[in-house]
C-alpha cells in the first residue's frame, strides 16, 4: 500500500509538473460559496471556513482543515504549518475587521465606497439586500 501511496504522489506531482508548471506549488485559489462558506485551496490543503451570524456585532467561525489521505497517513506528518499560518492571517484579519466595524458603527458615518478590489464585499452585499430587500425594517 505505501508503494501505491508513494507512485501516486509522484505521477500527480509529475502531472502538475507539466499542465501548470511551479505556480500552483506558491498559489492558492479563494472561493466564496453564500452565503456562509469560505474556501482557501492550496496545493497542500484546504481550509474551509464557516461564519454563523450569532447578532450584529458577533459572528462565529469554525476553520476545518482537509488533507490529503496520504499525507495524513505519513508518519512525519505535520500540519502546524497550515494551521498556524492560518491562526495568525486570521487574527490579523479579524483584528482589521473589528476596527472598520467600530468605525462603520460611529454616528457620523453613513456610507463607504468600494474598491474594485473589494468587489466580493460589494456582492455579498447584493445577495443579502436581494433577499431581505432595500429596507428591512419596512416589511
Amino acid at each position: 500500500m505505501g508503494d501505491h501511496v508513494d507512485r501516486r504522489g509522484a505521477a500527480l506531482q509529475g502531472k502538475v509538473d507539466e499542465e501548470v508548471g511551479d505556480q500552483v506549488l506558491v498559489r492558492h485559489k479563494g472561493e466564496l460559496v453564500y452565503p456562509n462558506l469560505f474556501l482557501s485551496l492550496a496545493c497542500d490543503h484546504v481550509a474551509a471556513f464557516i461564519l454563523e451570524p450569532k447578532s450584529a456585532t458577533h459572528t462565529d467561525i469554525t476553520c476545518h482543515f482537509l488533507f490529503e489521505p496520504y499525507e495524513l497517513a505519513k508518519g512525519d506528518f505535520d500540519h502546524t504549518d497550515a494551521t498556524e499560518f492560518w491562526d495568525l492571517v486570521n487574527r490579523q484579519d479579524w483584528a482589521i475587521c473589528e476596527a472598520v466595524q467600530q468605525g462603520i458603527s460611529s454616528r457620523v458615518h453613513e456610507y463607504g465606497y468600494y474598491a474594485p478590489m473589494e468587489d466580493f464585499n460589494l456582492d455579498i452585499r447584493r445577495y443579502v439586500l436581494e433577499r431581505i430587500g432595500d429596507d428591512p425594517g419596512a416589511a
